[in-house]
């Protein structure tokens, strides 16, 4: 920056480089070689021109660079780089590229300047010109060094310096260990190789005192060895000059079949020509290794050395096998865990895809009678179908989920879920299987209707990381936390399948042969009804009165219009009833209903799975006071039961399906005739002054149990409520 001087070169300027010690600026010209200019003899030319008076305004001088001060006199020269005590020059000739290795001068060296040390040849791609359609490359090669941290006191311009972990991944561990800059050569093709200056070189840094060097070095799974030594002096210049110029394998580790080794060491005690190694095993043994030279010719062997190398051998075929099982149990538990993963990943994305329509794997739950430990009781049967081109293998499970409903009869209740797992061994494609749930009095929970079933396939991540894994933070490497796939407790995949309700009409049980519409009941046996009487007079039961049996069942009626029923059923072509067809309509789902497809029934009386009764009732009524139009058709769904809780059960099936069906046809755009609004506001009047009638008789204070007064308080409480269960609307 001090000095300022201009250079005219013979040619055209292709790469330029400057050396501090001694202060010399090298130039390469094209097609001419490489300059060398001392910038010390140009200061004192430029400080003598200064000295004679001459302006300095802009360039102080112009030097011309002659033919003298070319030391590399060649015409195929393309690149040259300096490194500490080396110029390495790249050129091109008869279509392969030269790497060459030049000494730089030393003030006290008695031999040719610029002495060549080595070459190698490159023949990285097709020469320039061989193709009828490829011209030559108008691009220059490109020299840089890369070195690890430990190379202390190099210097290169242009260089840089890696640090260690990226330069063992980017040249490999021998590399590493040799502590060798890197020369890296970009040549215009686009390939890129790279060279150790300690194969280039001849100093004595490359090499060891004393007829090679060898370094040993250890893995988990090998100790191996490497000869360092050169395949051939290239000090001599006419040795340089005849040899072909081919760089034979830089470093070819030897395997010595020791595994396990967690530390090395070269013993002292290893007498000369033979080396002897001390290595800790990972079990915590101390293994002594005594190894030959290679270079020692075969001799006679006393028996006592020929009784140690068996031994060795010995040991070494058992450290071999030892490595092999070792290497075989790693890779076979890797393969599993790959293919088990992969087969996981499968299955997922062809659930998660199928967004519309059939699901490739579906879980169908029914709900079913069964005969169990020479008892009756309901069971939910889950039908899992494999439509998918995967094979579900050992590690998935198949989950149900219960979830009752709070019951409104319980005060407190509260919602209680019960899973069910059952591991799937194998399922594959196109095939089914049949798992069974008790719901009845085998059950470990009360059953309370309805039932939320949700079904699921499970797949825990332990299987795939094996027993070794206990921390749960080796899962994160397969999914993230916010991962969709991923349950609850982040230890597995959980892929959903199915959801359904199961309520009291599903789960009714029907006789083999159902009465007709006109069919009078049995009468009782009258032997038997005055014995029950009697035992509920005198011994009753725990929670009820004296009496209680003798009150008429519970009973609630919804009614619904004809005409959507028509349009919802699609009846109006055929010769059926609609009674009977509404009645087949709700009980659709219960498969011990098939009977009633092949008469036509228009009432029915079931058995709860605890063993109570109800009765449905469907009959064709007629609506005179809602509009003004006339009467309007309705069907009257009619629920009687002697239990409160299994006739509002029943109730909240049939109102279940009833809303699914108004909505459905909702969305059709059907509107609903012409209505009296005064009617329809007295009837709403109606039922508040019941509503506010019984909140009246509740909040009086408990009459006397043995007197009339309570008795005639529930009577009329029980009157309001069947009042307020029969409105007198009907859904249009």
């Amino acid at each position: 920056m001090e000095e300022r001087a201009v250079f005219r070169c013979p040619e055209q300027v292709w790469h330029v480089e400057l050396l501090p010690q001694p202060r010399q600026l090298y130039i390469l010209c094209a097609h001419s070689g490489i300059y060398c200019v001392s910038l010390e003899q140009q200061s004192r030319l430029m400080e003598q021109m200064d000295g004679d008076g001459q302006e300095s305004n802009g360039p102080s001088g112009v030097f011309p660079v002659d033919a003298d001060s070319c030391i590399f006199p060649d015409a195929s020269l393309s690149m040259f780089t300096l490194l500490s005590t080396f110029v390495i020059t790249l050129s091109q000739a008869e279509g392969k590229w030269w790497m060459r290795l030049h000494e730089l001068p030393r003030p006290e060296q008695d031999g040719p300047p610029y002495r060549q040390v080595s070459q190698v040849e490159f023949c990285p791609g097709s020469p320039p010109g061989d193709g009828e359609d490829t011209p030559p490359s108008c691009f220059l090669p490109v020299l840089c060094c890369a070195a690890a941290p430990g190379a202390e006191g190099l210097w290169c311009s242009g260089g840089f310096v890696l640090e260690e972990p990226l330069f063992s991944l980017l040249f490999g561990i021998d590399a590493a260990m040799l502590e060798s800059p890197m020369i890296l050569c970009g040549f215009p093709d686009g390939q890129l190789c790279s060279v150790p200056l300690k194969a280039l070189s001849s100093s004595p840094a490359a090499t060891d005192s004393g007829c090679g060097s060898r370094m040993y070095y250890s893995t988990h799974s090998d100790i191996s060895a490497v000869d360092l030594d050169r395949a051939g002096d290239a000090s001599d210049p006419e040795d340089t000059e005849s040899s072909t110029g081919v760089l034979p394998p830089v470093l070819s580790p030897a395997s010595l079949s020791i595994c396990s080794v967690v530390a090395l060491s070269l013993s002292s005690r290893a007498s000369e020509g033979e080396s002897e190694l001390l290595a800790l095993s990972a079990k915590g043994s101390l293994v002594s290794c005594g190894l030959c030279s290679p270079e020692e010719p075969d001799v006679e062997l006393t028996p006592a050395e020929i009784g140690r190398r068996i031994k060795e051998l010995l040991s070494g075929i058992g450290n071999t096998s030892e490595r092999v099982s070792f290497l075989k149990k790693a890779v076979d538990q890797r393969n599993r865990a790959l293919a088990s993963l992969n087969q996981v990943m499968n299955v997922s994305a062809a659930l998660l895809s199928s967004h519309e329509g059939p699901k490739p794997i579906a879980c169908t739950v029914t709900a079913n009678w069964s005969c169990l430990l020479l008892q009756d009781t309901v069971t939910i049967s889950c039908l899992l179908e494999n439509c998918s081109e995967y094979s579900l293998e050992e590690g998935w499970t198949l989950c149900v989920q219960l979830l009752a409903s709070p019951c409104a009869l319980e005060e407190e209740s509260v919602d209680s879920a019960t899973t069910f797992t059952f591991p799937i061994d194998q399922l594959l494609p196109g095939n089914k299987r049949e798992l069974t749930l008790p719901l009845g009095p085998t059950a470990d929970t009360k059953l309370d209707l309805p039932l939320t079933i949700s079904c699921a396939l499970y797949y825990s991540l332990r299987d795939i990381l094996g027993s070794g894994s206990d921390s749960s933070e080796d899962l994160d490497d397969f999914l993230p936390d916010d991962s969709p796939l991923l349950s609850p407790d982040r230890e597995g995949i959980c892929l959903p399948l199915s959801q359904c309700t199961i309520d009291m009409l599903q789960c009714l049980r029907f006789g083999s042969s159902p009465p007709g519409p006109d069919a009078p009941p049995a009468p009782p046996d009258p032997v038997e009804t005055f014995l029950k009487v009697s035992q509920e007079q005198t011994e009753p039961e725990e929670g009820k009165t004296p009496g209680e049996g003798k009150l008429p069942p519970s009973a609630a009626s919804i009614r619904v219009s004809s005409e959507l029923l028509k349009s919802a059923l699609k009846t109006s072509g055929t010769d059926v009833p609609l009674s009977c067809a509404t009645l087949r309509w709700l009980l659709a789902e219960n498969p011990g209903a098939e009977a009633l497809s092949s008469a036509e029934v228009a009432s029915v009386c079931g058995t709860a799975p605890d063993g109570g009764h109800v009765q449905l009732l469907v009959r064709e009524v007629a609506m005179n006071d809602l509009s003004p139009a006339g009467p309007i058709q309705a069907v009257e769904i009619l629920m009687e039961s002697p239990s409160l809780a299994h006739m509002c059960r029943t109730h909240h099936a049939v109102i279940r399906r009833i809303q699914a069906l108004v909505l459905e046809q909702a969305a059709q755009g059907s509107g609903p005739p012409d209505l009296r609004m005064q009617y329809l506001r007295q009837i709403q009047a109606n039922h508040e002054m019941l509503l506010k009638e019984a909140q009246t008789l509740r909040d009086q204070p408990p009459p006397d149990e043995e007197g009339a007064e309570g008795a005639a308080t529930a009577e009329k409480l029980l009157n309001i409520y069947r009042q307020l269960r029969n409105p007198s609307l009907v859904l249009l």
